[in-house]
């Protein structure tokens, strides 16, 4: 009988960083009060995100070669989103004004994340998924930079409130404004959303796990 080595691929429990990136854009995304508490914090979220871009900066994309020289970039990329969403969440916690700072803040983080998740995929080879990723970085940052002109909140029940109407003589021309914010909020979210089910969708490929553990046995 022979007594050559072989390999025993193991699997890696719990080690999808863009499934936990995709569970933390969806708290961060979601508001939900219930008696006036808020029973899903942002701030849980943003750590969520911020644990996911560490983990995906140890993931070197399984294409069967070694790192090139993108990798300190893409290190890099991986550590500045985990900032920014730590950031982002001390700003969000119940405490903390929710400013113009506050939503640019928010929104310079998910466009971080979505770069990253974009470089990952590049450098891996997977040049569709590259491309998806930065189309909807563009839309984000859009929208994003179109609502921060526009001094909106961060949120569609502030850009509905009261001071955007104006005096009568200005009721025109402000309406205007308050449908382009409302068509750059929809934007956003649906940004938003499509960024979390592309999280959990591509959470799978190569690329964004870490390599297999390999066990031998004799």
């Amino acid at each position: 009988m022979s007594t050559m080595p072989s390999h025993e691929p193991l699997r890696v429990p719990g080690r999808r960083p863009l499934a936990v990136a995709g569970w933390g854009l969806l708290l961060v995304g979601l508001d939900l009060e219930v008696n006036g508490l808020d029973v899903l914090p942002d701030v849980v979220g943003w750590v969520l995100l911020l644990v996911a871009a560490l983990r995906l900066a140890e993931v070197v994309p399984a294409t069967g070669t070694t790192p090139t020289d993108r990798e300190p970039g893409r290190r890099r990329l991986a550590v500045l989103t985990a900032v920014a969403a730590g950031i982002a969440g001390a700003l969000s916690l119940p405490w903390a004004p929710q400013t113009t700072v506050a939503f640019v803040v928010w929104t310079v983080a998910v466009g971080l994340l979505l770069r990253l998740v974009a470089v990952q995929a590049a450098h891996a080879g997977d040049v569709r998924a590259a491309r998806r990723w930065n189309r909807l970085l563009v839309c984000w940052v859009a929208a994003a930079s179109g609502l921060t002109v526009a001094g909106a909140a961060p949120g569609l029940p502030i850009l509905l409130g009261a001071g955007w109407l104006g005096t009568e003589g200005t009721l025109a021309v402000d309406g205007a404004v308050l449908v382009v914010a409302i068509v750059l909020v929809v934007v956003l979210l649906g940004t938003l959303l499509v960024a979390v089910v592309g999280l959990f969708r591509d959470s799978w490929r190569p690329w964004a796990r870490p390599p297999v553990v390999t066990a031998q046995a004799r």
